[in-house]
């Protein structure tokens, strides 16, 4: 990968160009483990070798009616990701911007019946956009993109009463574009747009772990496992955006419309080899044909009159409304296969239903400015309606649900800080779903101040409660959060900031389920996280400096308690003007209380060489 890189970077160096300025950072590192690989490969996914830090070509005016021509690169090589970014401008009438992004991901937990599982995933994304600005009064543009994630994963599913393992090759598509207009210079302006994407899935499956269950134990074998189907969804979608302002009026309007065709045509099968002999096999076989139409349309009007120099309002209203139907016939077979021969037993597979959503909202907002101080108004009812029915033979059932919301907030903005307080209150009738909350209260603090010349704070704040009464789930849930930031400057440079944030999160929920018949549970969660974080940049002379990052969390919560760090640390050194070289050190640690296996703590040094040109 390198050596093509760099055969791509001295063909481009050697072009002759009005440049304002080149980089270019190659490098490389190294690791020192100490815990599981696997639990580090799982968060962070770093390797050691080589890697290209960064690429930065600007070739301004390299040919004729080119007035910027800049190209981007950065992590390939070791490095879990991988970006190019290039963008042309000719002729002050054409643009056109390309993006290319790619990571690879790991995950792979603890062995365990319930839990274990391996991910080997790469995320592809590739899109282009051609932008015309030659009209006085609109701009046009044209855009493609194309997103792939493929990969394998491992995990058990269970089948004839023990968890099997199964493995699933994945390889998803989406393939779209878009047309869109933007006018100017117009007393109205528009902007509208036209989207439609594919999106593909032919994932297959095959049998792992050689067909045993997860801890071999049971003598019947997974001999068979397929999913030969494909399943597509196309989804062409139309934006517009409309705006018309006066000195003392403004109106503004939003629409969305978008309809999603899906198409599924599937014939999995499981077999089992019942105690390990090929000639007595229970197969499972789904053939089934699925469709499914959703339809998604949504609106918004925003009028707008300033009464006053230092008072403007507004009034609002928006409606989505959303219709799906599903549809899934074939199929069941259960086939058995013995020395004395074989038989199906096929069952009918049959189900129809749909869903239908409307949310509607109007309300008013006030928006008082005078001098550095600010206020904000705003009061909305809400009301949602629900139609729902899985047969088209079954009775619809219907449900209905007002809100009422409120919020104001109250500040100063100055040159040198700012400072804001809000609060957020709503209330629902009634319950669609019996998880929701009757009502939700919020406050919120957040300021940036002045403390010196060199020293700004910077503050937020917020405390939000959720509940419903017992007849409903009994909910209780909270959500705390406090974070502090200080920063040291001088002059331009940034050389200190610190950062300290405590977040206190916990929801409580009655829950009803089958086991086997209704039972009653709760379902708690809880987490109590502190965390603080550094960073800093220092000059050691004319000739050195030294900078680096770092961050802590401390999770100590009765759900999953842990405590993790990372840190940076990097030395550099000057090489003449235009060259640089770098010694960096990272440190990662993780440690979960209540599962050693997936501790680690991981030491990775490299090095880095910086040139300009």
């Amino acid at each position: 990968m390198l050596r093509k890189v760099g055969r791509s970077l001295v063909l481009l160096l050697a072009v002759p160009v009005g440049a304002e300025e080149h980089r270019l950072g190659l490098g490389a590192a190294w690791l020192a483990y100490s815990g599981s690989e696997r639990s580090f490969a799982s968060q962070y996914n770093l390797h050691g070798g080589l890697f290209l830090e960064e690429l930065h070509l600007d070739l301004n005016r390299f040919t004729a009616g080119f007035q910027r021509f800049t190209l981007d690169l950065a992590g390939f090589g070791s490095e879990p990701y991988t970006q190019a970014r290039l963008l042309a401008d000719w002729d002050q009438e054409w643009q056109f911007s390309a993006t290319f992004d790619r990571q690879r991901l790991l995950s792979a937990l603890a062995p365990g019946e319930q839990s274990w599982g391996r991910e080997h995933l790469r995320l592809q994304r590739l899109t282009g956009t051609l932008t015309y600005s030659g009209f006085p009064w609109a701009k046009l543009w044209v855009a493609a993109r194309h997103v792939r994630r493929t990969g394998v994963t491992t995990k058990p599913f269970y089948g004839l009463g023990e968890p099997y393992v199964g493995q699933h090759k994945l390889w998803e598509e989406e393939k779209g574009g878009a047309l869109g207009l933007e006018t100017r210079g117009l007393p109205i302006k528009l902007l509208v747009e036209q989207d439609y994407a594919v999106y593909t899935r032919t994932n297959r499956a095959a049998v792992a772990n050689d067909g045993h269950d997860l801890d071999n134990r049971d003598p019947d074998v997974l001999a068979g496992l397929a999913t030969p189907g494909k399943d597509r969804t196309s989804v062409p979608t139309t934006r517009l955006l409309a705006q018309y302002a006066l000195a003392r009026f403004e109106v503004q309007a939003l629409g969305l419309f978008r309809k999603d065709d899906s198409k599924a045509r599937r014939a999995d099968s499981t077999t089992f080899a019942l105690g390990g002999d090929t000639s007595r096999t229970v197969t499972f076989l789904d053939a089934v044909t699925g469709n499914g139409d959703r339809q998604v349309s949504r609106g918004e009007v925003r009028l707008g009159w300033r009464l006053a120099p230092s008072l403007v309002v507004r009034l609002f209203a928006l409606r989505d409304e959303t219709d799906a139907t599903a549809e899934l016939v074939g199929q069941r077979i259960l086939r058995l296969v013995g020395p004395g021969g074989s038989a199906d037993l096929a069952f009918d597979a049959a189900d129809q239903g749909r869903f239908d959503a409307t949310d509607k909202q109007a309300g008013v907002e006030a928006e008082f400015s005078q001098g550095p101080w600010f206020a904000n108004l705003r009061a909305s009812r809400g009301q949602r309606e629900v139609a729902f029915s899985r047969q088209w033979e079954d009775p619809e059932a219907l449900g209905r649900r007002d809100a009422d919301t409120l919020t104001g907030s109250v500040g100063f903005r100055t040159s040198r800080g700012n400072m804001a307080f809000g609060v957020e209150k709503s209330a629902f009738d009634r319950y669609i779903l019996r998880v929701e909350p009757e009502t939700m209260t919020r406050f919120w603090l957040r300021g940036n101040l002045p403390l010196s010349r060199s020293l700004a704070l910077s503050l937020a704040a917020q405390r939000g409660r959720a509940d419903n009464p017992a007849a409903a789930a009994g909910m209780k849930a909270k959500d705390d959060q406090v974070s502090l930031q200080m920063s040291w400057a001088r002059g331009e440079q940034q050389f200190l900031t610190v950062g300290a944030e405590h977040m206190q999160l916990s929801s409580r929920v009655d829950t009803l389920f089958f086991a086997p018949q209704l039972a009653s549970g709760r379902s708690i969660y809880e987490l109590k996280l502190l965390a603080s974080t550094a960073s800093f940049a220092w000059p050691l002379g004319p000739r050195a400096r030294v900078a680096g990052n770092g961050w802590w969390s401390k999770d100590s919560g009765s759900s999953l308690p842990f405590a993790a760090s990372q840190a940076h640390l990097e030395l550099a050194l000057s090489l003449g003007a235009p060259g640089e070289l770098a010694l960096f050190g990272e440190h990662f640690r993780f440690d979960q209380e209540r599962a050693d296996a997936e501790d680690f703590d991981v030491a990775r040094l490299g090095v880095v060489v910086r040139r300009r040109f």
